[in-house]
């Protein structure tokens, strides 16, 4: 701690992340975007120009991992690096110094995303322009991202992803709340996965936005005809498409990351990983291994799996519970 030549620094961004349940990470693309700025600053800072930076981070493994997310997202965003040299960089410290990425839910996880697949994540969004880090505008995302206001992510340029809104619930939004967002936005129709008895959907068509019904069961996977009509849905539009279920996070996220498996080629786990960085807690339990056995299919030319009873019910509705409970959790700690 007497060497001068070396500067120890850190931040609260890697402890930024708001758990659902048993989930940790990888923090939202804010605090990647706000913490690439603070390594610039640290960077362009003359006082520290001849010394060494070292970023620490505590011993707790979740804090360690998410800090290693946020200075490989750095090297990948800004100084060209490519995944897998961010990658090197952390994995020649050991392997057990970091944990996978899970789900969010408190069952014990049986898939997980690592450090790499979240870098090849970003990657990709970088490579078809979903994220620049000169323009992006942190304030709107902040904004529309907390749950007190709008829950809402723009996932791509044609997707979003929301809460879905309830008219009996006063904690929640209506449609018409959300009307005003999703002009702005050019939103031109909304897609709801959940039960129709949550809203009147005649409160976005009165006001031009064209609404569409494709339910299926909390925390499990589509059926190969609702996603080939999920995915007619989203050609036919002209404009942007926004899409929810209760929390907007399982089948929400599921059928956005099938629209760009299908139309942008993108692996399961970057796919995946992107979507929770925009918007954690994305893809719940078994719709995990459900995307990687549609981006097998995918690549063989075959027709994407259907769901199977033997998911169980009771297990699924435990997981729609869980989720339930920490986006109740998470709003209160938000607001």
């Amino acid at each position: 701690m007497n060497n001068r030549h070396i500067f120890f620094f850190s931040s609260t961004h890697h402890e930024s992340y708001l758990p659902f349940c048993s989930d940790f990470g990888p923090v939202n693309l804010s605090e990647v975007h706000q913490f690439c700025s603070y390594i610039h600053q640290k960077l362009s800072d003359q006082r520290l120009y001849n010394r060494t930076l070292v970023y620490y981070a505590e011993k707790d493994a979740a804090l360690r991992t998410n800090a290693a997310f946020l200075l490989g997202a750095f090297l990948v965003i800004t100084q060209g690096w490519s995944p897998e040299e961010a990658s090197a960089a952390f994995s020649d410290m050991g392997y057990k110094l970091f944990m996978p990425f899970r789900d969010a839910t408190y069952e014990q996880p049986d898939f997980g995303l690592s450090l790499l697949d979240c870098f090849r994540g970003l990657k990709c969004a970088l490579q078809v322009g979903w994220f620049d880090y000169r323009s992006f505008d942190v304030n709107r995302y902040l904004w529309l991202d907390n749950p007190a206001n709008f829950d809402v992510h723009q996932i791509c340029p044609k997707l979003i992803a929301f809460r879905g809104p309830n008219d009996s619930d006063e904690n929640m939004r209506t449609p018409g709340e959300y009307v005003m967002v999703f002009k702005k936005l050019k939103v031109s129709a909304v897609v709801r996965l959940n039960e129709q008895d949550t809203y009147d959907a005649r409160g976005f068509e009165e006001a031009g936005i064209r609404h569409y019904d494709l339910f299926f069961e909390d925390c499990t996977t589509p059926s190969f005809k609702l996603v080939e009509r999920f995915l007619a849905i989203c050609d036919h539009e002209p404009g942007v498409v926004a899409v929810h279920c209760l929390a907007g996070l399982g089948r929400t996220g599921t059928m956005i990351a099938l629209w760009i498996m299908f139309n942008f080629g993108w692996t399961a786990r970057d796919t995946m990983a992107w979507l929770r960085i925009v918007r954690p807690g994305s893809i719940i339990g078994p719709q995990q291994q459900y995307l990687i056995a549609c981006e097998e299919c995918l690549r063989q030319g075959k027709r994407l799996p259907e769901y199977k009873e033997s998911q169980g019910k009771s297990n699924s509705e435990a997981l729609a519970n869980q989720v339930q409970f920490g986006m109740l959790q998470r709003q209160a700690a938000s607001g």
